[in-house]
């Protein structure tokens, strides 16, 4: 277990709103292999030196850049299978800027590293600047990193002043110490800053030089230090619950609960990680010029970028299954895209503004969807059809938090119009999962095969199959509670109205409580 040091120092000052704009585990390496793919893709500005990044209000890939001594925020999308398109650079005309969030307003918050203080900004997704304020910590060339809280505020790191800032969508602006260590409780300087599963704070700590640890804030400024083998880098939520950081001496976990620590000894030393966009591992930064994946379980694959000594910086998971990474120099500026083939599944992520990205998900028969956790606090993946098919405990029947970083995955094999949302916010717009009926001809006669489910019913549900007849515009109950998967239709069919075309939808029910999923869309076929 981490030796835990509790800070002494609880102080904090309130700046109100300023006007203004171990164990050590030895880690599996796979080598790298077929199913990874690795993109690079020059920023339109040249010399931009992109740094920080995350996954934006608008679904987007946002991150941060010089741009010929003025800073901007820059965006890709996140396409995974042709070239991404860059958006439009947001000119913020300050000094540079260091690290960008998605903020619980739907807003983007960055930081700045100004002259002679670090300032905060935040700017809308279509690129209206709405202010910058001044948080009155100094600047002393380490970028202050921003991430948005469980407590519906923006949380950032004050390295010189030794201090972890708090600041609301409207501007006000606290400050608590980050805690003291090392052998004469010297206050400590933090780095990186990332929401844990715990919905606490933890951050890296820069200096003293003799004070290797990770810190742990609560919302309301309470600190605890737990000592790590080497001086941390970045810090974020991994899939299994745990928090995860890389340092020089390779990727490492620390229990939010019992602060055990484990660190996998990778083959370069890591700079910067996040969780994987619905799989149960991490990509991280590595070196001048690698990315690496780790499992929860330690095994690693590490791979080259295209661009030698490239330097990547951050880097995020996307929606659709892909990671994206800075490059500041790299071809005068780059961002790079990972495609892991191996992983891929219809990814969800829901944001800090308790937003679904891409919430519409169409799919066949069997489809496995899964959702991600970036919002902090308290949220969950529900069916919100009335039939609690999943995010509920079997035991309880109330709905199931899921902890940011982590991932849930339901496969849904039957035909219909599935909606979800989070049930800890009914405020928070949900999503659909869509499930076609299949419908095609029986060769040689004039009937059709009509398939609605992959699989069988939950025990206690059945399906409902409706038809509408030529001519008619009215939908009929063809099947009713039924258990069976497909079924044939023609002339012999009761229903049957003659030559024409058909078409059929379907849904789940419940038998019981009648709770049912949406139809699914018709499918239309001909019959003669």
């Amino acid at each position: 277990m981490a030796t835990k040091l509790t800070g002494a120092r609880s102080a904090r000052r309130v700046l109100g709103v300023i006007a203004g704009t171990a164990a050590v585990l030895l880690a599996a390496v796979t080598p790298a292999d077929a199913s990874v793919t690795i993109s690079e893709f020059g920023t339109p500005i040249d010399n931009s030196s992109p740094g920080g990044i995350t996954v934006g209000p608008d679904g987007n890939v946002w991150f941060t850049e010089v741009q010929g001594g003025g800073d901007g925020l820059g965006s890709i999308t996140p396409d995974r299978s042709s070239p991404p398109t860059f958006g439009n650079d947001d000119y913020v005309g300050t000094s540079r800027l260091g690290n960008v969030t998605t903020g619980p307003d739907g807003n983007l918050w960055f930081t700045v590293m100004g002259s002679p203080y670090i300032e905060i900004g935040a700017m809308t997704r279509t690129g209206t600047l709405i202010g910058l304020w001044n948080t009155g910590d100094l600047n002393n060339g380490t970028p202050p990193d921003i991430v948005a809280g469980p407590d519906h505020n923006l949380w950032y790191t004050a390295n010189a002043d030794s201090w972890i800032g708090q600041i609301t969508t409207s501007g006000v602006i606290t400050q608590f110490a980050a805690g003291d260590c090392g052998p004469r409780g010297l206050p400590v300087q933090p780095g990186a800053i990332a929401v844990g599963p715990d919905n606490n704070l933890w951050y890296t700590v820069t200096a003293p030089a003799n004070c290797p640890a990770l810190g742990q804030m609560t919302t309301s400024g309470s600190v605890t230090m737990y000592t790590i083998p080497a001086p941390a880098t970045d810090v974020a939520a991994g899939p299994d619950g745990n928090v995860w950081f890389t340092s020089a001496s390779g990727v490492g976990e620390i229990n939010p609960v019992t602060g055990n620590v484990s660190i996998f000894n990778t083959n370069a030393p890591g700079t910067s990680i996040a969780p994987s966009p619905c799989a149960n591992d991490l990509w991280f930064t590595s070196g001048s010029g690698s990315v690496g994946k780790i499992t929860t379980s330690g095994t690693e694959s590490l791979y080259s970028l295209p661009t030698a000594g490239s330097d990547p910086d951050d880097i995020t998971g996307a929606p659709g299954g892909t990671v994206f990474l800075t490059e500041p120099n790299g071809g005068g500026g780059q961002i790079a895209r990972v495609v892991d083939t191996a992983s891929l599944v219809p990814c969800v992520i829901l944001l800090p503004d308790n937003r679904f990205i891409y919430p519409l998900v169409t799919g066949h028969q069997g489809i496995k969807v899964s959702w991600m956790m970036q919002a902090p606090g308290t949220h969950g993946v529900a069916d919100a059809s009335g039939m609690n098919l999943f995010g509920f405990s079997p035991a309880s029947g109330l709905p199931t938090p899921v902890p940011i970083g982590s991932f849930v995955t339901f496969q849904f094999n039957w035909a219909g119009t599935f909606p979800y949302d989070d049930p800890f916010d009914a405020a928070a717009a949900g999503g659909e999962v869509k499930v076609p009926i299949k419908v095609a001809p029986v060769p040689g006669a004039p009937e059709a095969n009509v398939t609605w489910a992959s699989g069988d019913a939950p025990s206690g549900f059945g399906f409902d199959v409706q038809l509408e007849v030529p001519g008619s515009g009215d939908w009929v109950t063809w099947q009713s509670g039924v258990s069976s998967l497909s079924a044939q239709f023609g002339p012999s069919d009761p229903l049957w109205a003659g030559p024409g075309k058909y078409r059929f939808r379907a849904r789940l029910r419940q038998l019981t409580s009648n709770a049912a999923a949406g139809y699914s869309a018709a499918k239309s076929i001909i019959l003669s």
